[in-house]
């Protein structure tokens, strides 16, 4: 039986934090595969044609801002959403995220509501759940 629910590649080199966000998207109807650095990002996005890319500035090898602008490269990444995970500062964040292509940020440490927000905001789930309503904040593109 095909999985009908959306893919969200999650990016990111802590094993804890990518385990966490897995559980949590899982428990609210996606699919997730995960990557640990940006090599293996690019392989995921090729091989999985994700709905959804949630990626972590900071990578071993290249970091998100690279992988995010090898995305938008492709021919079919201009239309995958990809929201940047990030500890820099709010404003810095989306400056660097727009240049580099990205739909959005959610600044570390994140709240796992606030993940799902851009989630569901991006890659609804089939339930009826939808986007979520209104903007994320100053961190989100417009």
């Amino acid at each position: 039986m095909h999985d009908s629910r959306p893919t969200i590649l999650v990016v990111d080199d802590s094993t804890e934090t990518a385990d966490i966000l897995r559980r949590y998207l899982e428990m609210h109807g996606y699919a997730v595969s995960l990557a640990r650095d940006g090599d293996a990002a690019l392989a995921a996005f090729e091989r999985e044609r994700p709905a959804l890319v949630l990626l972590d500035v900071m990578l071993p090898g290249q970091d998100g801002w690279a992988v995010c602008r090898a995305i938008r490269e492709r021919p079919d990444g201009g239309g995958t959403p990809v929201v940047m995970l990030t500890g820099l500062r709010a404003q810095q964040a989306r400056d660097l995220a727009l240049a580099a292509g990205a739909d959005g940020v959610v600044a570390k440490p994140f709240d796992l509501h606030e993940v799902l927000a851009s989630a569901r905001r991006y890659a609804p789930v089939a339930d009826g759940a939808g986007p979520a309503r209104g903007r994320l904040g100053a961190t989100e593109r417009s």
